[in-house]
């Protein structure tokens, strides 16, 4: 029985850290549109169609390239990107 608690504690312990990483990493790059969009960042249904149209045309290098190419993305919507753990950087393809 002893066994079989340490074994779910150590579980516990390694899967916690890992479900943390990954939401973190979370990249403007890579997401959805039903990912930006439940985000509840300012992100609706015609501003998440505007990223994935402008990230065809190139990804991002960076909030600020993110920010000027996305019509009616402001610093608002940036900084309330960056709280939700999402970046924005190339993605390996």
């Amino acid at each position: 029985m002893r066994t079989l608690i340490a074994l779910a504690c150590i579980t516990a312990i390694v899967a916690v850290p890992a479900a943390l990483i990954a939401q973190e990493n979370k990249n403007i790059n890579t997401m959805t549109k039903a990912e930006l969009m439940a985000l509840k960042c300012g992100l609706g249904e015609v501003k998440a169609q505007r990223v994935i149209e402008e990230r065809e045309k190139g990804q991002f290098s960076a909030f600020a390239d993110f920010q000027a190419r996305v019509k009616g993305v402001g610093s608002k919507t940036v900084e309330k990107l960056k709280e939700k753990g999402v970046i924005c950087e190339p993605a390996v393809e």
